[in-house]
């Protein structure tokens, strides 16, 4: 899904220089009951390891598996494609948690959707992006079940039913989206969203606000990121 390696949103010695000895103290802990008691040693955190992680406090409706490995590729500063240091795992939960700031998460999020690392989010990108929130990468039939809102003149109401869509369909519906998507936000028409494009993207999509949220928000308290803390304030205009 990318071969380049993002640009760090928050450098990792200064991400550590910034948390307090209690929250670096639980990040290890997660870290060390993540990699395995088999692993007791090692110094880093494999990508299958890190996904199953993640995935125990995510929501699996908005992070579904290729979504954690979109966010492991991002984290993943070296670029080793399998496995990541302590150091990139604290920044990256720095960015995630109340340590960090909504500009850095949008970062965060923007990384995401950039898949070829290239500072901006191409529209093969937001194609990838939107079969992975949509779920239609994981549509493996021939057509797929959703929800459709019909009236019904007959009995002067509006019903909800489940029709067929073919795959077929689905992906000309997503190509559509797409192509809308990039007319509107694409100011400069370079065929291509940049930082401030994509800010003006993400505060019209709900799924962006979703994962903002599911960052800022998590549902369990015991999360990784929930309780850390800094008492530097400078953290915050990053």
């Amino acid at each position: 899904m990318g071969n380049k390696a993002h640009t760090a949103v928050i450098e990792p010695t200064q991400a550590k220089g910034l948390l307090s000895s209690v929250s670096l103290e639980t990040l290890a802990g997660h870290f060390q009951l993540a990699r395995g008691t088999t692993a007791r040693q090692g110094t880093e955190l494999s990508k299958t390891s890190f996904c199953g992680h993640m995935a125990s406090y995510m929501n699996g409706d908005s992070w579904p598996k290729l979504m954690l490995e979109r966010l492991f590729q991002v984290a993943d500063l070296s670029n080793s494609g399998t496995a990541l240091s302590f150091d990139d795992y604290v920044a990256l939960l720095f960015v995630m948690g109340p340590s960090g700031s909504t500009k850095q998460r949008m970062s965060l999020l923007f990384r995401i959707y950039d898949f070829e690392a290239g500072g901006y989010v191409s529209k093969k990108s937001l194609q990838k992006m939107l079969v992975i929130n949509t779920g239609l990468d994981s549509v493996s039939t021939s057509s797929w079940k959703v929800g459709v809102t019909k009236y019904d003149p007959s009995k002067d109401i509006v019903v909800e039913t489940r029709e067929k869509l073919h795959k077929a369909e689905l992906s000309s519906m997503a190509d559509v989206m797409v192509e809308s998507a990039m007319a509107f936000y694409d100011q400069d028409k370079d065929g291509k969203l940049n930082y401030e494009e994509f800010l003006n993207f993400a505060a019209d999509s709900l799924e962006i606000a979703t994962l903002l949220e599911t960052m800022e928000k998590p549902t369990r308290l015991d999360s990784p990121w929930a309780g850390l803390t800094t008492d530097k304030s400078d953290s915050k205009g990053m």
